[in-house]
């Protein structure tokens, strides 16, 4: 089964840009949240239309990676993707629509037999948060629980110990 590791780092104050750490060693799959191609300026921040259409965007490109792998035009044992659903997730339950955050855990929670979901959560201490990425530091441990994944935290102390960090994470995973 496909590793399929998830970078959480879903903070809009945070820049930390993980593609940039990891260029040349490992291809990371976008975060569409923060992609420049879909916006939605007219809601909020946990707008919950725009969370449907990233997790739509999120599945997609997950049945077509999936469908690569087991046609062997992916050969990797492990595919990274700055951030993906678990920030979905936590934006999706702090939109308040219940229905929406059951749904999408619970589809989260079914694709389990074709991936094997881990988090690598990244904890900044240096960033100074507004009250709504307060509200997320404070949804991200109910999100993790009910999710029932792996989680690994690394804190972030500089960019050079955390991009070894990373590094040596990956590596320890792909065995």
């Amino acid at each position: 089964m496909t590793e399929y590791l998830m970078i959480l780092d879903p903070f809009p104050s945070s820049k930390l840009n993980i593609k940039s750490y990891l260029k040349k060693e490992i291809e990371i799959y976008d975060d569409l949240r923060k992609s420049e191609k879909i916006k939605c300026d007219s809601h909020g921040i946990f707008c919950p239309v725009y969370s449907e259409l990233i997790m739509i965007k999120d599945f997609q490109r997950d049945d077509d990676l999936y469908y690569k792998v087991k046609m062997d035009m992916i050969q990797s044992n492990l595919l990274v993707f700055d951030n993906s659903h678990i920030t979905n997730l936590i934006y999706a339950k702090l939109s308040g629509n219940k229905i929406f955050y059951k749904k999408y855990m619970k589809e989260f929670k079914k694709r389990r037999r074709n991936w094997n979901y881990s988090v690598l959560s990244i904890k900044n201490k240096e960033i100074k948060l507004d009250k709504n990425e307060q509200k997320i530091l404070e949804t991200i441990p109910i999100v993790l629980k009910q999710c029932q994944i792996n989680v690994y935290t690394i804190e972030k102390e500089n960019n050079t110990y955390l991009k070894k960090e990373i590094k040596n994470f990956i590596k320890n995973i792909r065995g």
